[in-house]
């Protein structure tokens, strides 16, 4: 009759005392592994972000004024008159996209490969075919900065763009026998920010629990890292208070979305070594992937970032959080050699 609750009060007892010694022990032991504070230059690829220039952005053309133009050939004794036109312009044209000049000094230059009819300014000498659809450009020019010469696009990958110049007479490629190369990507790396919860599911102000009740069922979860269903059990057996797993989770989460702005503004003892690597966690039945950097020789957590892909974007957002936290000082940045983080890279330097 007196067994089952015997037990219960038994074990709840040995629980609470092996939860005090372990928080007992955990203030005043601390094991810590050293690791070297010089890392060998032997087996690690070294990352030359700035190696080469930016490319030249070719912008939206030029125009120029033709009365300008009109005075100066004036000033050089050869005037520029209007058309002299037999038949009229098959054409209804206003004036010269470049310059300016009037349908007057517009004339008809034949038909383009695809048969549209071309007119040419006289004045400016440019040419065009005004009913020809304007061709589907999603990215402007890119000219090399080495010899001018436009980039083409060499391959397609997520999230970015690969640019190459194939100009045989270009300065990199005949001094150093390679191509100049350019990643485009499709965002702007200064709108990324690391993922955290935004809205809380419950106020725990207005919580019938109590503050502490709540503390140590986060503390249970967070720091001793036992499972929903764990800390919901020991809540139990420890202060006698029913509590579901699914009220200990809602409680984390809304802890977390209060906390997460404030942890950007705690100073961290940041050594100059940061260790980024990722691992895949399921969230809701879907896996996803956790990226954490990490203080290489304090071993602290500089920053986290929860993703669905596992792809530069994302390395790039993380890599983008420890920047901003060493505020332009130089540190060195370790990773498992995985191809995003050195797309990461690059990206964050060259949109400095």
């Amino acid at each position: 009759m007196f067994q089952q609750p015997l037990r219960n009060f038994l074990l709840a007892s040995l629980l609470n005392f092996f939860l005090k010694i372990f928080l007992v022990a955990s203030k005043h032991f601390k094991v810590d592994i050293e690791p070297p504070n010089e890392i060998k230059p032997s087996g690690y690829k070294t990352l030359s972000p700035l190696e080469d220039p930016l490319p030249i952005v070719e912008g939206k053309r030029v125009k120029k004024d033709f009365k300008t133009i009109l005075s100066e050939a004036e000033a050089k004794g050869k005037p520029i008159s209007p058309v002299r036109r037999v038949k009229p312009l098959n054409v209804d044209v206003d004036e010269c996209p470049v310059c300016g000049a009037p349908a007057a000094y517009l004339y008809s230059f034949g038909k383009d490969p695809e048969g549209y009819q071309k007119l040419q300014c006289k004045v400016c000498k440019h040419q065009w075919a005004p009913e020809k659809p304007a061709p589907k450009k999603n990215h402007p020019t890119y000219r090399c900065p080495f010899c001018g010469y436009a980039l083409s696009k060499d391959k397609r990958r997520k999230n970015f763009a690969v640019f190459k110049c194939r100009n045989d007479n270009c300065p990199k490629w005949v001094k150093h026998h390679r191509r100049y190369r350019f990643r485009a990507f499709d965002f702007d790396p200064d709108e990324l920010e690391c993922a955290s919860p935004t809205n809380a599911p419950v106020n725990l102000a207005r919580s019938r629990f109590s503050p502490f009740l709540i503390a140590q069922a986060v503390n249970l979860y967070i720091s001793l890292g036992l499972s929903l269903r764990q800390a919901a059990s020991a809540i139990k057996q420890f202060w006698q208070v029913q509590v579901s797993y699914e009220t200990i989770q809602t409680w984390v989460v809304s802890l977390a979305s209060k906390l997460a702005p404030l942890v950007k503004l705690i100073p961290l003892p940041l050594s100059g070594i940061v260790v980024i690597d990722e691992t895949y966690v399921k969230v809701k039945g879907k896996w996803h992937y956790l990226f954490t950097a990490c203080d290489g020789l304090r071993g602290f957590i500089i920053s986290q970032h929860l993703s669905p892909h596992r792809d530069a974007m994302a390395a790039l957002t993380i890599l983008k959080e420890v920047i901003d936290r060493y505020d332009k000082r130089e540190f060195i940045f370790v990773t498992d050699k995985a191809p995003i983080y050195e797309v990461a890279v690059h990206a964050a330097f060259d949109n400095k």
